[in-house]
């Protein structure tokens, strides 16, 4: 990290506030950094209640709340760091898309399905940043009948309804028709009367904004992380130790660092204590700068 010159006019002193601000830029960063691993490391606790359910397991459930591996699939979530959390998943994952068992698409593709369908029954499998998105189920789920169909996307929809009638006045109407308006016309031989007619099938039927079943909604859950074979897999207590020896090693790496900008600005400080000398100045700070 290198600290930014600073500029001075000839003469004027200068002072540690410029210096302590890159130093609380750095403890930020590694503050951050700690709650990044912190995360990872109650990922890692809540594994080790060792969920039963096999890997790829989907399942509905009445607690709205992810049992232990899972994830839920209403959600279109992201799973960062996926080879890193949950390596098997993510392995497994790829052979199946390389086998054409799993479909994996574009993030463009899956925010195109959104748009159009409202959900999305497709990865996203992005290898160069190492996560997951997962499919985002949020209406009825039906079996295939080729294994083409797998993960393929329908619009609600209804069959065809039809219906004719003719003549003049026709008498009332029933069912979905209804009368909108009566006419009166007339040619020289005499005069008819007439009726206009209009179909709504809410007269009948309930209406909404989408075709649908009856139904009760409960939360539809995916398995990443499954039984205690997987889990010992995954070596947790290695992954564990990882994070913490890399945490100790930035902690360290910060108090040598802050420890040697103190020391350069202290003896920087003396100096321009006494000397006005730009020159003089420029000197001390570049001190600073060559202590990081």
């Amino acid at each position: 990290m290198q600290i930014n010159t600073i500029t001075l006019t000839g003469g004027t002193k200068a002072r540690a506030k410029d210096v302590n601000d890159n130093i609380n830029i750095l403890k930020n960063a590694i503050y951050s950094l700690e709650e990044t691993v912190n995360e990872y490391k109650q990922a890692i606790e809540e594994l080790k209640k060792k969920p039963t359910r096999e890997m790829f397991d989907i399942y509905f459930s009445l607690d709205g709340n992810a049992p232990t591996g899972a994830y839920p699939l209403w959600t279109g979530e992201w799973i960062s760091h996926c080879s890193s959390i949950y390596p098997d998943f993510w392995t497994e994952l790829g052979n199946r898309i390389q086998n054409n068992a799993v479909q994996a698409i574009t993030e463009e593709e899956y925010e195109e399905a959104l748009e159009e369908f409202g959900q999305c029954a497709s990865f996203v499998y992005d290898e160069l940043n190492d996560r997951v998105r997962l499919p985002k189920i949020t209406r009825f789920i039906s079996s295939i009948e080729e294994i083409t169909d797998l993960a393929s996307i329908e619009n609600d929809a209804m069959q065809n309804i039809t219906g004719k009638f003719g003549g003049t006045i026709c008498g009332d109407p029933d069912g979905a028709f209804e009368t909108e308006a009566d006419f009166v016309g007339g040619i020289r031989t005499g005069g008819y009367q007439g009726r206009y007619y209009r179909f709504d099938a809410s007269l009948q039927v309930r209406t909404a904004d989408e075709t649908r079943p009856k139904n009760v909604r409960l939360a539809l859950f995916l398995q990443v992380a499954n039984n205690t074979g997987e889990i010992a897999s995954m070596n947790t207590q290695l992954i564990a130790e990882e994070l913490s020896s890399s945490l100790d090693s930035l902690k360290e790496a910060e108090t040598t660092a802050l420890t040697a900008i103190q020391t350069a600005t202290d003896e920087a400080l003396k100096r321009l204590e006494s000397t006005s000398s730009l020159n003089d100045i420029q000197e001390a700070l570049e001190t600073i700068n060559g202590s990081f």
